[in-house]
């Protein structure tokens, strides 16, 4: 399932600025690219890939408790 990363960004700055330094280096748009959620005990990332399913990196994401 992916996720509306616009939606995400409007309320965290941190991941925004990642965000916005991964598509710099990766020469893409915020819509050119699919984000999915991957929870770990750890850590929470946001996994980005192009419209090819190649994987372009991840950002990091607030860690919740439930």
């Amino acid at each position: 399932l992916s996720l509306d990363i616009h939606e995400i960004i409007v309320t965290n700055s941190e991941m925004k600025h990642e965000l916005e330094s991964m598509l710099a280096s990766t020469d893409t748009t915020m819509d050119d690219n699919v984000y999915l959620q991957l929870e770990s005990k750890y850590q929470n990332i946001v996994l980005v890939f192009n419209a090819s399913g190649q994987h372009l990196g991840y950002i990091k994401a607030p860690y919740k408790n439930d």
